[in-house]
């Protein structure tokens, strides 16, 4: 038959103000606060309300390789020399704000470092009353095309972590490994695991990452050829069954 679950249903005294999930450039539900950077666009900061300190950041970027080496030249590590893009915003604004869900757009241009514009972004963050995940829907439009070396040339979804120190965790054949080595494939998740806490990536079927200086990783969106221009990440605190969040990510509603 059914069940109805009605929430506060105690009959005590209403706030007369009701929480909502979506504020200025803030997303906030009962579990974490989420901060988004009005000049840039990116995830600033994302936290518990019980702890201090930065739980994770996360941006668009598109990568490519420096200049080559010659001959005779001292080798250096090509994460060196490679060169990032930056993100503009040109507009950040609440889209929907309930007290049961809240989402904030954000729309600008990757940049070089020289300020071509390489591609246009729609990014937009959501986050649910009840759910320690905030969603990250992404729109590439790219103008720079990638270079034919798919692991040195790709627009990706960065992402950053406070605590070099925690252990990193994968899924291989639905199943948590321990992940190793620069680059690795995690088709559902990736967790930082620490004594006091976890953090996930659900990276929503986006199965090829490369981890960089121990604390930030880059999950590849667009490599030359790819067609696909929209895609779903997310980012979850604590979770109890990380997988059973990563295949809700990917499955639509009924």
């Amino acid at each position: 038959m059914g069940y109805v679950f009605i929430a506060n249903a105690g009959g005590g005294k209403r706030d007369s103000r009701p929480l909502l999930l979506a504020e200025d450039n803030t997303l906030r539900n009962e579990f974490f606060e989420a901060v988004i950077n009005p000049t840039t666009g990116t995830l600033a900061a994302m936290h518990e309300y019980k702890a201090r300190g930065n739980r994770m950041s996360q941006q668009l970027a598109m990568r490519m390789p420096g200049p080559k080496q010659k001959p005779g030249d001292t080798y250096r590590d090509p994460d060196e020399t490679a060169r990032y893009s930056v993100m503009a915003a040109d507009s950040v604004e609440v889209t929907i704000a309930t007290t049961a869900l809240g989402e904030i757009t954000t729309r600008g241009r990757l940049l070089s470092l020289e300020g071509e514009k390489l591609a246009g972004f729609v990014q937009k963050y959501r986050v649910w009353r009840g759910s320690r995940v905030l969603t990250v829907d992404i729109e590439l439009d790219p103008v720079e095309e990638t270079k034919a070396d798919p692991w040195n040339s790709y627009y990706c979804c960065r992402f950053a972590w406070g605590d070099e120190t925690s252990d990193l965790f994968r899924t291989a054949n639905e199943t948590r490994q321990p992940a190793s080595g620069q680059r690795f494939e995690a088709p559902h998740y990736i967790e930082m695991l620490n004594p006091k806490n976890s953090t996930t990536i659900l990276t929503g079927c986006l199965p090829y990452q490369r981890g960089h200086e121990h604390r930030m990783l880059d999950s590849l969106l667009v490599t030359r050829g790819e067609r696909q221009r929209e895609f779903r990440v997310g980012i979850g605190l604590d979770l109890t069954h990380p997988m059973l969040d990563a295949i809700g990510l990917l499955t639509p509603l009924v």
